[in-house]
């Protein structure tokens, strides 16, 4: 595990904004700043993803270059990740620029970026290059006083290790740690890590086909959710909006919270949340009597398109292995539902509620050694 990055700086862009990170990554790099930039790093033959993760983890901070084409999914997944690695290490790495956007737009796209400070490509390039410029210096300044204390620390830990040991008079080979366990090979984690994703798979395509099967779901094309959805907003009440992802071992509820794993929320069904090939199911109400005039409209999406995934790094610590890989197609499946009316206190809304199943776009496993052999302990 690396205590200290090896880059100053990483830059997440859009690939129709590649000049204004080429501008940048030259004038930094002149600046003897040692920038982390894909035109530079990638390989014929690698995996892009994860050639993007290692040099997420090896960056000292983060400069997302923002604009409309910035929207597309795999910059945003790139600057969420570092977020959320971010506030686990209550820190601010993260340098925005903004090009072709106002404050307010990225207020209002962006809310965990609302309390950072941006510089904007409308004052000129020159001026972005020289603000970033002075704010990874002074990054880097905070970086040297923490390798200072760290040393320091390492140095107290190593005297007291030193003097203890020689008070002890055991035999250290006849007390083997886990260090000595030999390391799964990559193939093997490889294995473990798919089976459990089958194993989740199987659980989610048993649940909807007793759901398809209970509920007489129709296979119907997406433009007939469209249509329901058009009939729910035909009231004037105001809509509740909830949200919920679960992983099988983790779920996590409200919008705030689905925004940090990188999914985008959405008030209406027309996003398919990077779903490009799936099968879509329906589940009409049929009122109880001509007088009944709830409204009620299901749906479910299945992603057709498997799970694919990439192991980055995998560490020991203790009597654990850390490994973290990187998804794809990792939303398996989604469920809305439309409701009106609904009771929240003494108002009628409307209720729209959507559930996400799968994985998280980045997950850490833990294997732990049970039995002789190493097995998935936990995910994170």
């Amino acid at each position: 595990m690396k205590f200290f990055k090896s880059h100053d700086a990483f830059i997440s862009y859009a690939i129709e904004d590649k000049p204004i990170a080429e501008t940048i990554a030259s004038y930094l790099k002149e600046k003897k700043i040692k920038v982390w930039y894909l035109g530079h790093e990638l390989q014929v033959g690698d995996s892009i993803s994860s050639v993007i993760n290692t040099g997420l983890r090896n960056s000292k901070c983060i400069i997302p270059i923002l604009s409309p084409s910035y929207l597309r999914h795999w910059p945003i997944v790139e600057l969420y990740t570092f977020i959320i690695d971010d506030r686990k290490r209550k820190q601010n790495r993260i340098l925005p620029v903004l090009h072709n956007l106002d404050i307010e737009t990225v207020n209002r796209d962006h809310p965990l970026l609302v309390d950072l400070y941006s510089i904007l490509t409308k004052d000129g390039l020159d001026i972005v290059c020289k603000k970033l410029h002075t704010a990874i210096l002074k990054n880097k300044e905070r970086e040297r006083l923490r390798k200072i204390k760290i040393a320091s620390i390492i140095s107290v830990i190593a005297i007291i290790c030193i003097t203890s040991f020689s008070f002890l008079s055991l035999d250290i080979s006849e007390n083997p740690s886990v260090n000595s366990l030999p390391l799964p090979s990559k193939q093997f984690l490889q294995q473990a890590i798919q089976d459990r994703a089958d194993e989740l798979q199987a659980k989610l395509d048993n649940k909807f086909q007793k759901k398809i099967a209970l509920e007489k779901g129709q296979v119907a094309p997406f433009d007939s959710i469209t249509c329901a959805y058009n009939k729910f907003l035909s009231t004037s009440n105001k809509v509740q909006n909830c949200y919920e992802f679960s992983s099988g071992s983790t779920i996590i509820t409200g919008a705030k919270n689905i925004i940090d794993l990188g999914i985008f929320i959405s008030d209406s069904p027309y996003n398919k949340y990077g779903i490009s090939s799936s099968e879509c199911y329906s589940f009409g109400y049929k009122p109880h009597s001509p007088s009944d005039t709830i409204f009620y409209y299901s749906f479910c999406l299945l992603n057709k398109d498997q799970l694919t995934f990439t192991i980055d790094t995998f560490y020991k610590s203790g009597e654990r292995l850390n490994v973290y890989v990187t998804n794809k197609q990792y939303i398996r499946s989604i469920e809305g539902f439309f409701t009106f009316p609904v009771k929240i206190g003494r108002v009628l809304k409307r209720k729209y509620e959507i559930h996400f199943n799968g994985h998280k776009p980045s997950e850490k496993y833990v294997f732990e050694m049970r039995d002789g052999s190493w097995k998935i302990y936990g995910v994170n």
